[in-house]
């Protein structure tokens, strides 16, 4: 198999490599291009990340260091590239300015995979933020049911984290998805816990004794304070105390702190967001068909979105990638807090697009990308 890293010389692409090898996902036989861009470091450090990775790793990929995207091809795309936000809590912009300084680069990535190979038969997994606005663009040149955005997958491996650590058992004991929109605007699916050796009923009943909230009615409100409470304590140096601080909290809450207190204390999340995006590469590479919670832009009857727009949600996904929605059986509450999401997604991707008509159409054969405006009654 071949798979190209685009933006591998930053943090989360050159994590994933790393991972990539270190794990043995990728075999003599694969090979794994190492793709960025001319100028600056970038090459530089690319080079030297594929003679580690080849000096470390006995059985190691073909690795090759591509500094001309255009000419890349490969069955497995995984967008890394773009800005990221500082580390410096005193100067933390906001999503919108994000997206405004990503939207070309996503443009120019996603054209160039449109005119490359990788699209031959090939999928496209995006890390890059806004996830959202990064799927809504690629949907719009790729074919969008071969265009994943991994965020809810990460949230949805957090989500499970966190609950197990509540629980006190091994997170591989416990199954649970989450949705929506990646990092504050994340919707935890409760209703789809699930834990080994526990019927559905003894977990939920185990979760109540131990105080773990289900209820999403003040879930957003929540989570607002606390983020505050843990901001005023990052710009005060007390990382410590933040990360104390959360430990009150309630799992989905700790699900959006402990990353956001990660991010501002130096370290930043690569290492989880490299995991989230090996954890589906291996997927793929082993050939299963398998159901996970990832975003992309195709209507979902279930949270009342008849129009394509990127949020997360369970699918089930093989080579040819979304196959279908997996619709569970979710909880009223789930259902509306998904629906007020979609309605926020919709209006954050007409805002950072700047126009209801997208540009980028397939041919005559796909119809205008278009982010459709809510229907009020």
């Amino acid at each position: 198999m071949d798979i190209a890293i685009l933006g591998a010389s930053g943090s989360v692409g050159r994590e994933t490599a790393t991972s990539l090898v270190r794990l043995g996902i990728l075999s003599k036989r694969d090979q794994l291009t190492l793709v960025g861009r001319s100028g600056g470091d970038g090459a530089r450090t690319l080079h030297g990340l594929r003679s580690e990775l080849l000096e470390t790793y006995d059985g190691s990929p073909t690795i090759d260091v591509a500094i001309d995207p255009e000419f890349v091809g490969a069955d497995l795309a995984l967008m890394c590239a773009g800005r990221t936000f500082s580390t410096e809590i005193a100067d933390v912009p906001s999503r919108d300015t994000l997206a405004l300084d990503n939207v070309p680069v996503f443009e120019k990535y996603a054209a160039i995979l449109a005119r490359s190979r990788i699209t031959t038969g090939g999928i496209t997994l995006i890390a890059s933020n806004p996830i959202e606005l990064a799927v809504d663009t690629f949907r719009c040149h790729l074919p969008p049911e071969r265009v994943i955005g991994i965020g809810t997958h990460l949230d949805s491996l957090r989500l499970r984290a966190e609950l197990a650590h509540s629980l006190g058992i091994s997170r591989r004991r416990v199954q649970v998805f989450a949705g929506g929109e990646h990092g504050w605007g994340l919707v935890p699916l409760y209703s789809t816990l699930r834990v080994q050796g526990w019927t559905p009923e003894a977990a939920f009943e185990r979760c109540d004794q131990i105080g773990i909230n289900f209820d999403l009615a003040g879930f957003r409100d929540e989570l607002a304070l606390a983020r505050d409470d843990v901001r005023d304590q990052i710009r005060a140096g007390r990382v410590d105390g933040a990360y104390e601080t959360i430990e009150r909290c309630q799992p989905g809450i700790r699900v959006c702190l402990r990353p956001f207190i990660t991010h501002y204390s130096g370290q930043k999340t690569q290492i989880g967001v490299a995991h989230a995006m090996t954890d589906l590469v291996d997927r793929f590479v082993k050939g299963d068909q398998f159901v996970a919670s990832v975003q992309v832009a195709r209507p979902w009857p279930q949270a009342g979105l008849e129009h394509p727009v990127a949020v997360g949600r369970p699918c089930l996904i093989n080579f040819s990638g979304v196959a279908s929605q997996f619709d569970l059986d979710l909880s009223s509450p789930e259902i509306h807090a998904l629906r007020y999401t979609v309605e926020e997604v919709r209006a954050k991707l007409m805002s950072w697009r700047g126009e209801a008509v997208l540009t980028g159409q397939r041919g005559s054969r796909q119809p205008p990308c278009v982010v459709v405006p809510a229907t009020r009654a």
